[in-house]
């Protein structure tokens, strides 16, 4: 893949997670697809609108650029534990999809101290 190809070009993120712990749009141990914003009903984790809203700015230039923060909806006093698969694609006609790259991460709290689980595809 070459700068200024279509697959370059048409990056997006997919990311599945399991959570110990319920949430807005979510059962506690039941998978689902993840989404910014949360429950967009689609398969992406950014928007197109969001994804439009990146080109030209200088810090989400474009969307091979990842950020979660899944510890703002961590019950009170916890135990949790969330988990997700992050795939890295390129979304091509129709939204077919080819996985670039394919990341695991989470963590685990006890109510008072987070562990970070091993993190997968990752350059360290």
């Amino acid at each position: 893949m070459t700068a200024g190809s279509d697959a370059c070009n048409n990056l997006n993120w997919i990311q599945t997670v399991t959570a110990s712990y319920s949430g807005p749009f979510w059962q506690a141990n039941v998978p689902f697809t993840d989404s910014l914003p949360a429950n967009n009903n689609s398969a992406f984790y950014y928007t197109v609108q969001l994804v439009q809203s990146f080109q030209g700015n200088d810090a989400m230039g474009t969307t091979s650029l990842f950020q979660d923060q899944p510890f703002k909806l961590l019950p009170n006093g916890g135990p949790a534990s969330f988990s997700a698969t992050l795939y890295l694609v390129s979304v091509g006609p129709g939204n077919s999809v080819e996985i670039l790259h394919t990341i695991t991460w989470g963590f685990t709290f006890n109510g008072t101290a987070m562990t970070m689980n091993q993190t997968t595809g990752v350059n360290q």
